[in-house]
């Protein structure tokens, strides 16, 4: 809501040309959490909000009113024509103390797993948001093209699923976040390494599905001495 009149803002963008993606925040939401803490992960030891590292932040991914809660926010974003939707945090909390949160599909659903839950609720936004013309995008981490179980099992982003649900999907493949990754001590300093390792890996894994691959860059100067305009030059190579 960082517009007083969106529509307006949309048509202004498309009369200089401009392709107007919308980005709505969704799961990583401080201020829907406390303002109904009926809809935040619960913990298993308080029955309370679960805090991730000490912070308030996450909705239920898996609450039904959660989820439409963030429709019908992309479907207003659609009404002001915005050309393409783009969800950001599509996934569950990845840090904090995982075996104390606990979400409404653990009791609904039991056989179900995190990346379920999200395919699941990216099938049926992708089903309602499509008849409106706005395309839909999704912010993925990087290194879930390296499909590890550890990743896949925290953040239920599986990409090969996600891809038949969406138009665009767009890995964070920032080259500082690659900790540990492929033996490079400083991965921050090897961008031509991980952005091209990467958009091979998704490209390959996401083959068939008709998805465009259009990732975020890394454009500061975290953990990398070589930041430059030649870095950001050199990822888009």
């Amino acid at each position: 809501s960082a517009f007083h009149d969106l529509p307006k803002f949309i048509h202004f963008l498309h009369s200089q040309n401009m392709h107007a993606i919308a980005r709505v925040a969704i799961f990583r939401d401080q201020r829907l959490v406390e303002t109904h803490p009926e809809l935040a992960v619960k913990s298993h030891k308080t029955g309370q909000a679960w805090r991730e590292n000490g912070k308030l932040v996450w909705t239920d991914p898996s609450q039904l009113k959660v989820q439409e809660y963030y429709l019908a926010l992309a479907k207003k974003a659609a009404e002001a024509v915005a050309d393409e939707i783009q969800f950001d945090y599509v996934r569950f909390p990845a840090e904090g103390d995982q075996k104390d949160a606990s979400f409404v599909f653990q009791t609904e659903h039991p056989d179900w797993h995190r990346s379920d839950v999200i395919a699941d609720f990216l099938k049926r936004a992708y089903a309602e948001l499509h008849p409106t013309g706005a395309l839909l995008s999704l912010d993925v981490f990087g290194i879930m093209a390296w499909q590890r179980p550890v990743d896949l099992g925290h953040t239920g982003q599986d990409i090969v699923r996600m891809a038949k649900y969406c138009d665009v999907l767009s890995p964070m493949i920032y080259p500082s976040h690659f900790f540990g990754m492929d033996g490079i001590a400083h991965p921050g300093d090897a961008p031509e390494h991980f952005i091209g390792e990467s958009m091979a890996r998704f490209e390959k894994i996401t083959q068939g599905s008709g998805v465009v691959i259009r990732p975020w860059l890394q454009a500061f100067r975290w953990r990398t001495k070589t930041y430059s305009p030649q870095y950001i030059e050199v990822q888009v190579q």
